[in-house]
């Protein structure tokens, strides 16, 4: 048996597959994005001591206390990097105001 499809098929089969698809993949980046870290995991994300943690979460890193316990939420901690980010510097503009510095 041979079926024959047009174009126009195509999209609309390919329009109803992502109707189906979007709301699991929607929750698969919200589960990927927005849960909490404790202390540990958040040091694991990061790549520093869990010391660093109790030392920047008194200098304005986002947590939740829970009754004896902090935590972290992923989404409040890459939002908090963003705003915590040094921009680049051109190396160029760098050395022109050290070489105008340096002029008499």
């Amino acid at each position: 048996m041979k079926i024959e499809i047009d174009h126009s098929d195509l999209d609309l089969i390919s329009d109803k597959v992502m109707e189906k698809l979007k709301p699991m993949i929607d929750k698969i980046n919200k589960k990927d994005t927005d849960h909490l870290l404790n202390k540990k995991q958040l040091a694991q994300y990061l790549e520093v001591s869990v010391k660093w943690i109790d030392g920047y979460k008194q200098l304005g890193l986002p947590y939740i206390p829970m009754k004896g316990h902090v935590r972290f939420r992923k989404n409040d901690i890459d939002k908090w990097l963003e705003s915590v980010k040094v921009p680049a510097v051109n190396r160029i503009d760098r050395l022109l105001k050290e070489i105008k510095r340096e002029q008499p």
